[in-house]
């Protein structure tokens, strides 16, 4: 399960992010923790 605390942190950093149009993706590294 995704901790919801990095969820929220990742959706606050990227709410300013422009919008992308079609055709582009999107790439967000994350960290996975053996209690993920």
């Amino acid at each position: 399960m995704y901790p919801y605390f990095r969820m929220m942190k990742e959706a606050f950093k990227f709410r300013k992010a422009p919008k992308l149009g079609i055709g582009e993706a999107h790439v967000s590294h994350h960290m996975c923790w053996p209690w993920d």
